[in-house]
């Protein structure tokens, strides 16, 4: 199937709402692992530290692999990794051997919504906000499904082992979805190379760099606060219990998922770039108002309100790099993920250690403290999609 064939965006929505669900697994089940391993706040710390440090790697190199192996098989191949991951994370006993785990499920499920952006970005030409804006919302039904299941299962004594054994099935039932589907073969994928990249600078670098670092901080962000939501409250508030708690980070989502169809309707009739501001500044004082929040309604009325501001800031952002000239645009996105995934390392590891040593309210102010930085950057996007469409539009004369 070619670039120049219809793409149906809607056969990739299993692979973003499974990749979703798997994405939030290290939140509902961490207190969990707390307690039946015995560690503490600061060594669980390391599991969504590994985890996005595997999803940095996989995003990385996913260009690489993608051009090698071809889009269908690079999903194939990510779906079974994450499934054995999973399973395997829930049958070890020994808390080193969940350590490279947690990172190979990141490397893999990192690739299954890269992937599908980088293909939604590339073949959905006038439609680009409003297709990847909907594509990620399938993304973000995904990750508000997923700690309500994990709650229930959780609140019902049975562990968080049926947690992961019932993810990695999904994940299986997901890879029988894509054996059965037309993936578009990505034509002129330019290799990772380092002449590549120095095109992709000569062309779109303001714009590449400033989607990185946009990437980078909300992903910090996002990951910061939504791994720590449930055991935050779970702290904060005696009367708090993992069902509730879980809830609430489905609740985060659900705006996440509703926010997003309507944040890509309305990016047709107003700039990104306005949204983009507006969403920044908003997710920023929610989120620190949370923290901050001495009654638990408040503070989780205020976290729902940081899931509306954050939820069209990612595809929006992403929807961006259709600036960018066709053939570098997978590997652009590519490196501009990957750096996102090393924020959400650098987002959730953190607020442990803060909350070991300070306090957990001062350690939930560091999510909010990194939305800071979006507003520097986005008032900067429209001039340097502008000059990158230029840039592209002379390197394509020559």
């Amino acid at each position: 199937m070619g670039e120049d064939e219809k793409f149906f965006p809607a056969a990739l929505y299993p692979v973003m709402f499974i990749s979703g669900m798997v994405l939030i697994f290290p939140g509902p089940i961490l207190d969990s692992l707390l307690a039946d391993f015995g560690i503490s706040k600061a060594a669980a710390g390391r599991l969504p530290l590994l985890f996005f440090s595997g999803g940095f790697l996989g995003v990385l190199f996913l260009s690489e692999i993608s051009r090698m192996i071809g889009p269908k098989r690079t999903f194939l191949s990510a779906l079974l990794f994450s499934g054995l991951s999973l399973f395997l994370i829930g049958l070890v006993k020994s808390f080193y051997l969940l350590l490279p785990l947690f990172f190979i499920c990141g490397f893999a499920n990192n690739m299954l919504f890269s992937l599908a952006g980088v293909i939604t970005t590339r073949l959905s030409r006038k439609n680009v906000g409003s297709s990847v804006t909907r594509l990620y919302a399938f993304f973000s039904l995904g990750v508000t499904l997923g700690p309500i299941l994990s709650g229930w299962i959780l609140r019902k004594g049975f562990g968080y082992q049926p947690v992961l054994f019932q993810l990695a099935g999904l994940n299986f039932l997901v890879l029988v979805w894509v054996l059965t589907r037309k993936i578009p073969a990505l034509k002129d994928i330019e290799k990772m190379t380092w002449s590549g990249f120095s095109r992709l600078i000569k062309s779109s670098g303001l714009l590449f760099f400033l989607l990185l670092l946009g990437q980078f901080f909300y992903v910090a962000s996002e990951q910061g606060a939504s791994v720590w939501i449930p055991e935050f409250l779970l702290n904060k508030f005696p009367d708090e219990n993992i069902q509730r708690a879980s809830l609430v980070l489905s609740g985060v989502w659900f705006l996440f998922s509703v926010g997003r169809f309507f944040f890509g309707w309305l990016s047709k009739r107003l700039d990104r770039r306005v949204i983009l501001i507006g969403l920044a500044l908003i997710s920023a004082l929610s989120s620190a108002a949370a923290a901050w929040s001495s009654h638990r309604l408040a503070c989780e009325m205020w976290y729902l309100a940081f899931g509306l501001g954050m939820s069209g800031i990612y595809p929006l952002i992403v929807s961006y790099t259709e600036g960018f000239p066709p053939r570098y645009l997978s590997m652009g996105l590519t490196l501009i993920l990957a750096f996102s995934s090393l924020g959400g390392a650098i987002g959730s590891y953190p607020v442990g250690i803060l909350a070991e040593r300070l306090s957990f309210s001062t350690a939930m102010l560091y999510p909010s403290l990194l939305l800071l930085f979006l507003l520097i950057i986005f008032p900067f996007l429209k001039n340097a999609f502008n000059r990158s469409q230029t840039g592209a539009g002379a390197q394509s004369k020559i």
